[in-house]
């Protein structure tokens, strides 16, 4: 998690997991339980692509390619 590259989303893993249960327990919303948990999802999906020899620069073109279909 120290690592320079895996840094940021590990960061974003961790407050997105304290902010479910601050927002599960505290706000009592739904519907901010389930954003972080998409986020905290995306950066743990992120962060495990780093282990993967390109598998970041893969995601990073699917998703290019997939914004610039609905783009056009």
């Amino acid at each position: 998690m120290k690592d320079k590259d895996r840094r940021v989303s590990a960061i974003i893993f961790l407050v997105s997991l304290i902010m479910i249960f601050v927002s599960a327990f505290t706000f009592k919303s739904k519907l901010l339980v389930l954003i972080f948990l998409i986020i905290q999802f995306c950066a743990y999906t992120w962060y495990a692509a780093s282990y993967i020899p390109f598998a970041r620069d893969c995601i990073k073109n699917c998703l290019k390619g997939i914004t610039n279909k609905f783009i056009k």
